[in-house]
């Protein structure tokens, strides 16, 4: 996940684009912390959300599926991921499935 500082600046990059690829020096900066990237893969900066509940990433062929479980649909809001992926991803799907009751 981006972190809080970068949170805004991520929101504005990804307002008319659902990812852009980014440096690892990037990758730092906005998460906060290091990371290592593995010669096969590039960072990405990507759209998504948080809501409570489990965050999962997984990229199937040329698409890449953001999917949150056990989600509060009050507590919906914009969170940018950074993600390591090859090849680039062809469409984005971010889905949010609530909390079973």
């Amino acid at each position: 996940r981006v972190a809080e500082p970068a949170l805004a600046e991520t929101v504005e990059l990804l307002a008319s684009e659902p990812y852009i690829q980014i440096s690892p020096s990037m990758a730092v900066h906005y998460t906060g912390q290091e990371v290592r990237v593995p010669a096969e893969m590039r960072p990405f900066l990507i759209r998504g959300l948080v809501a409570g509940g489990e965050l999962e990433v997984v990229q199937a062929a040329a698409g890449l599926w953001v999917r949150i479980t056990g989600a509060e649909p009050a507590s919906i809001k914009q969170q940018p991921l950074v993600v390591l992926i090859d090849p680039t991803p062809g469409d984005i799907f971010v889905t949010v499935e609530p909390a079973s009751k």
